[in-house]
C-alpha cells in the first residue's frame, strides 16, 4: 500500500489507497461488468497498457480485486472483492456530488464519439425497451468521417448491450441523428436531450415506443 503520513486519519488511509492515477476508474471499469484486460483497455483507451497492467497489479496487492485464471484456457478475468464492492455506491455518490459541481465544460471541447459510445453502452438499460425481442439503434453523426459516422446499440433482450462500429446487418429498431457535442452535453447533464431536439441538434425517427426507451435511457442516467 502506498504510503501516507496521517496514518491516524481513514481519510487519508483511503486516499493512499485510491488516490494513485486511473485507480477509480478501473474500478468504475469492474463495476460496469468488464472484467477482462482488453474490455478495461477499450474503456479507458488513454490509459497505455503497461501503466493497467501495473494498476491492476497493485490494486490486487491492495485487495481491491482478485486476479482469477481458467487454467484451461488461460483466460484471465479480474474479480471484485468484498472491499471493492463497498466502495462502489461511495464511488457512484462522489460521480453524482462531480455531476452538480464541477465544471465538465472541458469534456465537451473535444467529444470522442468512441468514448461516448462505450459509457453509453455500459450504462443503458435494455430491461426498458418494450419490445421482448433484440433492439438495434444507430447512432449517426453526420460531422464525423465516414468511418466514424455510424455506431450501433444492440440490445439483446436477456443479455448486454453491445456496441458495433461496422453495421450487423439487423433491421433497425430506430436511428439517433446527432451532432456529437450536443448528445455528449446531454449525456453529461449539461443540456436536456428536449432542448437539442428542439434546437435541431438531435433527432429521433423509428418506433415510437423504442424512441420512448430512448429517452428514459437518458432520464436514467442523470
Amino acid at each position: 500500500m502506498t504510503n501516507y503520513t496521517y496514518n491516524h486519519c481513514p481519510i487519508a488511509v483511503a486516499s493512499a489507497l485510491l488516490e494513485p492515477r486511473w485507480t477509480m476508474l478501473v474500478l468504475c471499469e469492474l463495476w460496469s461488468g468488464n472484467t477482462r484486460f482488453n474490455e478495461m483497455r477499450r474503456g479507458l483507451q488513454n490509459m497505455s497498457p503497461t501503466l493497467l497492467s501495473t494498476r491492476l497489479r497493485q490494486m490486487e496487492q491492495n485487495g481491491l480485486l482478485k486476479r482469477q485464471e481458467n487454467t484451461a484456457t488461460g483466460e484471465v478475468n479480474y474479480i471484485l472483492t468484498e472491499t471493492s464492492r463497498a466502495l462502489e455506491p461511495i464511488v457512484d455518490a462522489l460521480g453524482r456530488w462531480a455531476h452538480c459541481n464541477v465544471e465538465s465544460k472541458p469534456s465537451l471541447e473535444r467529444p470522442d464519439v468512441k468514448l461516448l459510445m462505450w459509457d453509453m453502452m455500459r450504462e443503458v438499460d435494455p430491461a426498458v425497451m418494450p419490445v421482448s425481442n433484440r433492439t438495434t439503434i444507430l447512432f449517426h453523426f453526420p460531422q464525423l468521417p465516414k468511418f466514424r459516422e455510424n455506431q450501433w446499440l444492440i440490445c439483446p433482450p436477456s443479455a448486454a448491450v453491445e456496441l458495433c462500429a461496422i453495421d450487423p446487418g439487423f433491421d433497425l429498431d430506430a436511428i439517433v441523428t446527432a451532432d456529437l457535442k450536443s448528445l455528449t452535453s446531454v449525456w453529461l447533464g449539461n443540456s436536456s436531450l428536449k432542448a437539442e431536439i428542439d434546437a435541431g441538434q438531435i433527432e429521433l425517427a423509428g418506433d415510437p415506443h423504442i424512441e420512448a426507451g430512448i429517452k428514459k435511457w437518458f432520464a436514467q442516467n442523470l
